[in-house]
């Protein structure tokens, strides 16, 4: 129904938004086919004409989302940077004619005009990124405004922008104690000199990125670690897969899956995971008909004296 790419001119950041039959907002980036719903009942929407916001009017609200990126991180990240106020003034079939600065001009059915604002900091935080030191800007910025929907946007910029100390501070200011403990392993991780592939997919776990953190371990030689992130996701099929091409650890995987069976409750329903299981009993039983000893499995499931 309707369709627009935002105005910001890195590559990276090309995003378009379009509105269906159904009257749902989605937004994809340009450069890959991930495509997320952002609100339903949208009449009408429009990105800033000098950076990244986008606003919409749906169902009598105005919205109004700082950083649009947050979406491709986590959806309530993505609520989090959004101010919301009543557009029912705006009545319906309304069309949002221009969204400059903090302005937001509408177009009323009747051919009036209302306009919708948000505060100036909004713009003024995303155009601090085109400075070399644009991260501590921002920071400062923040800490002087003292907006939860800034500081949430910031949260998401430093992520994507990898910038991981400042993204502690940022995180820690609107309460997400996950990410904060998260953010505080990869700077042990980086202070310990951790392998640089683990710390880069840590990194990318924490942006959402799960495919590209697998590749960077599998193409890193972290095997195991690739096999792990995908058993802590409960992705099986694909750590099973995974274990089966390089032929290792496939007990390990067999045991966590047992494991979360049994804390379950559950029985077993994968054709896949039955056989392997029966194979990962026959070794155990070969071990142990030869007398061979201590060999204990992960779990302490299989063990031989």
């Amino acid at each position: 129904m309707e369709i627009a790419l935002n105005q910001s001119d890195a590559p990276r950041d090309r995003k378009v938004c379009f509105v269906d039959s159904n009257k749902d907002l989605y937004i994809s980036n340009v450069y890959t086919n991930k495509t997320v719903k952002i609100i339903n009942m949208c009449d009408t929407f429009s990105w800033n004409d000098s950076n990244d916001m986008l606003s919409a009017i749906a169902d009598e609200k105005f919205y109004s989302w700082v950083y649009p990126n947050a979406v491709f991180l986590e959806k309530e990240i993505l609520d989090g940077c959004r101010y919301e106020k009543d557009a029912s003034d705006a009545g319906k079939n309304c069309q949002i004619l221009n969204f400059t600065g903090s302005f937001c001009n509408i177009l009323k059915s009747d051919g009036s005009l209302c306009s919708k604002t948000i505060t100036p900091y909004a713009g003024l935080l995303l155009n601090l990124l085109n400075y070399n030191d644009g991260i501590d800007r921002g920071l400062k910025l923040c800490r002087y405004v003292k907006d939860k929907v800034l500081w949430t946007a910031f949260s998401a910029i430093c992520i994507n922008y990898r910038d991981i100390p400042i993204a502690e501070t940022a995180v820690a200011s609107i309460d997400e104690v996950d990410k904060v403990n998260f953010i505080e392993k990869i700077l042990k991780m980086r202070d310990k000199n951790y392998n640089e592939s683990l710390i880069t997919a840590y990194i990318l776990l924490l942006s959402n990125k799960i495919d590209e953190a697998e590749n960077v371990l599998i193409q890193g030689k972290l095997i195991y670690r690739a096999i792990k992130l995908n058993i802590n996701l409960f992705r099986w099929d694909r750590a099973l897969n995974l274990a089966l091409t390089h032929k290792t650890h496939i007990d390990t995987v067999v045991g966590y899956r047992r494991k979360y069976l049994e804390s379950a409750n559950l029985d077993e329903t994968n054709s896949k995971f039955i056989q392997y299981m029966k194979e990962v009993r026959k070794f155990f039983y070969f071990l142990n008909h030869f007398k061979i000893k201590h060999i204990s499995f992960i779990f302490g499931i299989f063990t031989t004296n």
